[in-house]
């Protein structure tokens, strides 16, 4: 089971990952991994891109 979500539009987590801020990002749980995420968006190929590892979960520790 995927645990996956978008990250609100909190403008440092954008300059944190350094891409355009009207860019959907979305974190994603890394499974077995309680801490990790993966962060990125998806393309118009619907392919998701990684543009951060966020492996103790700061940059959205929301979720």
């Amino acid at each position: 089971m995927f645990h996956f979500h978008e990250i609100p539009g909190d403008k440092a987590i954008y300059s944190e990952v350094k891409i355009r801020e009207d860019t959907l990002l979305i974190q994603m749980k890394l499974t077995g991994d309680k801490e990790s995420r993966l962060v990125g968006f998806f393309d118009e190929e619907n392919i998701f891109n990684v543009v951060a590892y966020d492996y103790n979960h700061k940059i959205y520790p929301e979720n």
